[in-house]
């Protein structure tokens, strides 16, 4: 497709020709990519927007109802800044080599991109704590981030489908 250099455009391609490692695009494979997006990131992400609030002690006393949102927020958008930082420094350029270029593209991209999808998801997660919490709601643990896994797991699973379908 790319005048012989496929393996340096298809994360898989290279997958193998760095490590031995044949993956085969197969349903189980698109299953194996959807469950990675909404358990492993998606609820593992949301799951500490949930937590962290319940394990800050400032929420039970605090006067303001909107701690629980402000505490999501923050979780969530701390996350998204470490996240960030982590992938920028790890960025390659053309080639695989350290560039200043690519580093500044993935920062822009995510700060752009990312910063907001995590605080969507935070604020989901915040309002959800909220309603229990402040408003007296019954809301179970799910009820609470099922809006916020979907959303997160959504955008990660079609980041994940155009990397391995549009590798170019």
């Amino acid at each position: 497709r790319d005048g012989g250099n496929s393996s340096q455009a298809d994360p898989l391609a290279s997958l193998e020709d760095g490590l031995g490692v044949h993956v085969r695009r197969t349903v189980g494979f698109y299953i194996f990519l959807a469950l990675l997006a909404y358990i492993v990131a998606a609820g593992t992400e949301e799951s500490l927007k949930y937590c962290v609030p319940l394990r800050f002690k400032g929420c039970l006393y605090s006067p303001s109802r909107y701690v629980y949102l402000i505490a999501s927020l923050s979780c969530a958008l701390g996350f998204s800044t470490m996240e960030n930082m982590g992938y920028t420094f790890a960025s390659k350029g053309g080639g695989g080599a350290e560039s200043l270029s690519a580093r500044a593209v993935t920062a822009y991209t995510r700060a752009v991109v990312a910063i907001a999808a995590h605080g969507l998801c935070g604020a989901m997660v915040g309002l959800g704590l909220t309603k229990k919490h402040v408003l007296g709601r019954n809301l179970s643990y799910w009820g609470i981030l099922a809006p916020s896994v979907l959303v997160h797991g959504t955008f990660d699973f079609q980041q994940l489908l155009l990397l391995v379908l549009v590798p170019d």
